[in-house]
């Protein structure tokens, strides 16, 4: 997806994006190595407290949030 080209040029605003691109490979890294989705778990299973998921959930959230409003500014009709 496109972002607006002015956040590329706004260094806080490209810190930020970089962060939440860094935030959806963790989630995806801990969805395929913590959860149960494949199988069977391994020992020393490591599994994350209530404040980890919510971390997770939320930052999914806001991410999600952001990316489809930015769909919709770019595909909004004038």
């Amino acid at each position: 997806m496109l972002l607006m080209k002015q956040i590329y040029n706004n260094d806080s605003l490209k810190q930020i994006s970089s962060g939440f691109f860094s935030i959806i490979n963790g989630i995806s890294s801990l969805r395929n190595e913590l959860s149960d989705a494949h199988g069977k778990l391994k020992k020393g299973y490591y599994k994350p407290e209530y404040r980890h998921a919510m971390l997770a959930v939320n930052s999914s959230k806001t991410t999600s949030e952001f990316l489809y409003s930015s769909w919709e500014n770019r595909n909004k009709k004038n």
